[in-house]
């Protein structure tokens, strides 16, 4: 009687597993093509780059240069 339990705990694991690999085939399969993730990708970049430069964002070296100090590039 033993040996059933085991299995059934087998089992329920198993299909566990297999649920969650469902999921991410469901979720990669509602993805689109690479190429076009990319490009969507750039795009938000481009926007984002164009809304932050609009309001004058900017970064700030927090190295100074100065006497005795030399930039590597």
């Amino acid at each position: 009687m033993s040996a059933q339990p085991a299995r059934m705990n087998q089992h329920e694991q198993q299909s566990d597993g297999i649920g969650l690999l469902k999921w991410v085939e469901r979720i990669g399969n509602k993805l689109p093509n690479p190429f076009m993730l990319f490009l969507y990708l750039i795009a938000i970049l481009m926007i984002v780059t164009a809304l932050l430069s609009f309001f004058h964002v900017a970064a700030i070296d927090p190295i100074p240069i100065g006497p005795g100090v030399y930039p590597l590039l």
